[in-house]
């Protein structure tokens, strides 16, 4: 957002305007946050409805019971919510330095992959619990 607008030049024009950079600023990144806050409760809506209806059906007959409270589901959200907020700012802060989308994609795909691996490599344990393996929240 940050990017394609300096790149169609209607950054400078918002600039010259009598408001405040930091108005303009905070409306930005609180869009983004914005958006990325509803994924979030939509992903955990979806999370909570899969959990009661779909495991507890396929996981009856095996040794291992779901037991998912809302208490749970609700801190969940939270983070969740919490963490898109971070990621947005994040990914916002290193679009500003970029002149072109596609410069800013660029930039921002290393921010993506990072937090890929980490969510990656926390999924993979060899039995014994390692304390470098715990990238939580990521």
């Amino acid at each position: 957002m940050i990017a394609g607008e300096k790149e169609r030049g209607t950054m400078y024009s918002l600039l010259v305007t009598p408001i405040q950079r930091s108005s303009i600023v905070l409306g930005k990144v609180f869009s983004l946050m914005t958006i990325s806050g509803i994924s979030a409760i939509v992903y955990v809506t979806a999370l909570a409805v899969a959990a009661n209806t779909i495991f507890k059906d396929k996981l009856s007959g095996a040794n291992f019971h779901l037991d998912i409270q809302a208490g749970q589901i609700a801190m969940l959200g939270v983070l969740l919510l919490f963490m898109s907020f971070l990621y947005s700012t994040i990914i916002a802060l290193i679009s500003v330095f970029a002149k072109t989308v596609k410069e800013a994609g660029t930039y921002i795909m290393p921010a993506y992959m990072l937090v890929l691996i980490i969510g990656l490599i926390s999924m993979f344990s060899t039995g014994k619990p390692q304390e470098s393996l715990w990238f939580v929240p990521f």
